[in-house]
């Protein structure tokens, strides 16, 4: 039901949220077309994603950070028109 309507897979939903009261007074009213309610369920399939996930973003904020400073600290010396090699600053993102 709410992989159909979120356009996700099933998978990602555990038994808790599929079972859980809230979250299919939610998917009800997002059939219904009660304002706000898809946006309701979707913001909390979102946050159901990431906690099955595990998602823990501090690597890429401390890798961001150190970007952040190498590109403040670097900028007196680019000139227009230089070549920036940017391919290890794209590989430690992904």
């Amino acid at each position: 039901m709410y992989g159909d309507l979120l356009d996700l897979p099933s998978d990602v939903f555990s038994d808790e949220f599929i079972k859980d009261a809230d979250n299919l007074q939610s998917l009800q009213d997002a059939v219904n077309g009660v304002d706000g309610a898809y946006e309701e369920l979707m913001a909390k399939a979102q946050q159901e994603i990431l906690t099955q996930v595990g998602l823990d973003d501090s690597a890429f904020q401390s890798e961001l950070s150190v970007l952040e400073g190498q590109i403040a600290n670097g900028l007196d010396d680019i000139e227009a028109g230089a070549f920036i090699d940017d391919t290890q600053a794209i590989q430690a993102m992904n």
